[in-house]
Protein backbone atom coordinates (compact mmCIF):
# COMPACT_ATOMS: atom_id res chain seq x y z
CA UNK A 1 0.00 0.00 0.00
CA UNK A 2 2.79 2.57 0.94
CA UNK A 3 4.53 1.63 -2.61
CA UNK A 4 1.52 2.50 -4.69
CA UNK A 5 0.98 5.78 -2.37
CA UNK A 6 4.34 6.78 -2.42
CA UNK A 7 4.28 5.91 -6.64
CA UNK A 8 0.95 8.23 -6.98
CA UNK A 9 2.90 10.70 -5.21
CA UNK A 10 5.87 10.99 -7.43
CA UNK A 11 3.37 10.82 -10.01
CA UNK A 12 1.59 13.77 -9.04
CA UNK A 13 4.85 15.55 -8.06
CA UNK A 14 5.77 14.97 -11.75
CA UNK A 15 2.96 16.28 -13.08
CA UNK A 16 2.67 19.52 -11.44
CA UNK A 17 6.49 19.91 -12.28
CA UNK A 18 6.13 19.66 -15.82
CA UNK A 19 2.52 22.02 -15.78
CA UNK A 20 5.08 24.42 -13.74
CA UNK A 21 7.96 24.08 -16.62
CA UNK A 22 5.16 24.92 -19.23
CA UNK A 23 3.51 27.74 -17.73
CA UNK A 24 7.38 28.80 -17.08
CA UNK A 25 8.07 28.71 -20.81
CA UNK A 26 4.72 30.42 -22.00
CA UNK A 27 5.66 33.25 -19.30
CA UNK A 28 8.58 33.52 -20.93
CA UNK A 29 7.48 33.69 -24.34
CA UNK A 30 4.47 36.61 -23.44
CA UNK A 31 7.26 38.46 -21.55
CA UNK A 32 9.43 38.60 -24.74
CA UNK A 33 6.07 39.19 -26.78
CA UNK A 34 5.47 42.04 -24.53
CA UNK A 35 9.20 43.50 -24.67
CA UNK A 36 8.97 43.76 -28.26
CA UNK A 37 5.60 45.55 -28.66
CA UNK A 38 7.05 48.25 -26.03
CA UNK A 39 9.69 48.50 -27.94
CA UNK A 40 7.76 49.44 -31.64
CA UNK A 41 5.70 51.36 -29.16
CA UNK A 42 8.14 53.98 -27.79
CA UNK A 43 8.71 55.73 -31.46
CA UNK A 44 5.28 55.72 -31.42
CA UNK A 45 4.60 57.66 -28.16
CA UNK A 46 7.43 60.20 -29.28
CA UNK A 47 5.56 60.64 -32.48
CA UNK A 48 2.30 61.04 -30.81
CA UNK A 49 3.76 63.75 -27.96
CA UNK A 50 4.68 65.61 -31.36
CA UNK A 51 1.25 65.65 -33.22
CA UNK A 52 -0.23 66.27 -29.58
CA UNK A 53 1.77 69.74 -29.24
CA UNK A 54 1.14 70.67 -33.17
CA UNK A 55 -2.54 69.91 -32.47
CA UNK A 56 -2.64 72.13 -29.42
CA UNK A 57 -0.85 75.03 -30.96
CA UNK A 58 -3.22 74.45 -34.24
CA UNK A 59 -5.77 74.61 -31.38
CA UNK A 60 -4.41 78.27 -29.86
CA UNK A 61 -4.06 79.93 -33.26
CA UNK A 62 -0.15 80.19 -33.14
CA UNK A 63 0.39 76.91 -35.20
CA UNK A 64 -2.08 78.21 -38.23
CA UNK A 65 0.37 80.80 -39.29
CA UNK A 66 3.56 79.18 -38.81
CA UNK A 67 2.09 76.28 -41.25
CA UNK A 68 1.05 78.92 -43.56
CA UNK A 69 4.62 80.14 -43.54
CA UNK A 70 6.01 76.66 -43.91
CA UNK A 71 3.45 76.26 -46.81
CA UNK A 72 4.86 79.57 -49.23
CA UNK A 73 2.37 82.31 -47.94
CA UNK A 74 3.30 85.56 -46.56
CA UNK A 75 1.27 87.47 -43.90
CA UNK A 76 -0.21 90.72 -45.47
CA UNK A 77 2.72 93.25 -45.47
CA UNK A 78 5.67 90.66 -45.48
CA UNK A 79 7.80 90.58 -48.26
CA UNK A 80 8.78 86.63 -49.60
CA UNK A 81 12.12 85.88 -51.53
CA UNK A 82 11.87 83.04 -53.49
CA UNK A 83 15.47 80.98 -53.96
CA UNK A 84 15.90 79.15 -56.84
CA UNK A 85 18.62 76.68 -57.24
CA UNK A 86 20.84 77.48 -59.37
CA UNK A 87 21.02 74.14 -61.24
CA UNK A 88 16.97 74.48 -62.01
CA UNK A 89 17.89 77.67 -63.95
CA UNK A 90 17.75 76.58 -67.64
CA UNK A 91 20.44 78.92 -69.79
CA UNK A 92 19.42 80.49 -73.10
Amino acid sequence: MRIFLLGALFIVIGFLSLQSYRLIGQYRKTQREYDEILKKMAPLAVDNAALQANLKALEEGYGAERELHNAGYAAEGEKMFIIIPKANLKNN
